[in-house]
């Protein structure tokens, strides 16, 4: 506050900085949750949903109540393995009072009538491995840890798995894009800001004659019907989201000199239109990270 650096100011900075604070999601949010009551009311989600674990126990999938504690008491819980309870507690729900704010991806896979778990995109990759592995311990138990890196479009190629691209020449002026999502909840889904951004260049060889820009995302209004984010809407406005294994089709009008087409999209994390309100400058918010790139033959 006095503008004063110690050597525990600096360590407090850094931790503040890094990388898991930034994510939101500690050990702490899921390993002490003990129970999960019934959502009564959208409104209701996150930490309200959660009674919280006491004294020393820590939770997860693994029944260890009989072993010997290491550093803590363990127990198992169901919704670590067996629903999706535990990740729709924070992903599923409203916000703030605007009923425009809500997350909404629980409700896009019941559409659907998924059975997935969210843990097996988000955590798929696991390893055989054992619990404080630096003990020398004789009743040490090898036990199958799912990856804790939590895939996402920033961190990983999980969405370039999750779209279908095809196109289709209908005529000497016109091309059909058809975009397929291939998950069991919306793209992009989740908070409403997000943008998916086609950039769509006609070549003839490799000169461009043409270029569109179309972007999947929801756009949301306030009372005096200007643009706006979810949590402040009154309205809202078009929505081009792709929902759970819909395919649709975007129709383009073709140079007549094009012979091929390049497609090009990439992510956002807050929609450039967004950026540009907000006068967002922070390229955590403002960069596009390219999801996937094909050239397609259009003549």
């Amino acid at each position: 506050m006095l503008g004063i650096q110690t050597e525990g100011t600096k360590e407090l900075q850094e931790k503040m900085e890094s990388e898991g604070v930034k994510n939101g999601i500690s050990c702490f949010v899921c390993h002490n949750v003990d129970s999960i009551k019934h959502r009564a009311d959208q409104k209701e989600n996150g930490y309200k949903l959660f009674k919280w674990t006491q004294n020393d126990l820590i939770v997860g999938p693994y029944d260890l109540k009989d072993e010997p504690p290491v550093f803590h008491m363990s127990e198992e819980r169901a919704f670590f393995r067996g629903n999706n309870d535990l990740c729709l507690a924070c992903h599923q729900g409203q916000a703030t009072k605007s009923p425009h704010s809500m997350y909404n991806t629980g409700e896009e896979m019941m559409i659907v009538s998924s059975r997935e778990l969210c843990t097996d995109c988000h955590m798929k990759d696991s390893k055989t491995e054992v619990i404080a592995s630096a003990m020398e311990r004789e009743n040490m138990v090898e036990r199958e840890i799912k990856s804790h890196f939590f895939e996402g479009t920033r961190n990983s190629d999980i969405l370039k798995n999750s779209l279908e691209l095809t196109v289709q020449k209908v005529n000497s002026d016109t091309t059909k894009l058809f975009v397929k999502n291939l998950i069991s909840h919306g793209i992009p889904s989740g908070f409403s800001g997000r943008s998916l951004v086609f950039d769509i260049y006609f070549l003839n060889g490799e000169e461009i004659v043409g270029e569109e820009k179309v972007a999947l995302r929801a756009t949301y209004k306030n009372s005096l019907l200007f643009e706006t984010l979810s949590y402040a809407a009154k309205v809202k406005g078009e929505d081009t989201r792709r929902k759970p294994y819909e395919k649709r089709e975007i129709t383009l009008k073709t140079p007549q000199n094009a012979n091929s087409m390049r497609v090009s999209a990439g992510y956002y994390v807050l929609a450039p239109e967004l950026q540009e309100m907000l006068k967002v400058q922070n390229e955590e918010f403002t960069k596009r990270y390219e999801v996937v790139d094909k050239t397609f033959n259009i003549r």
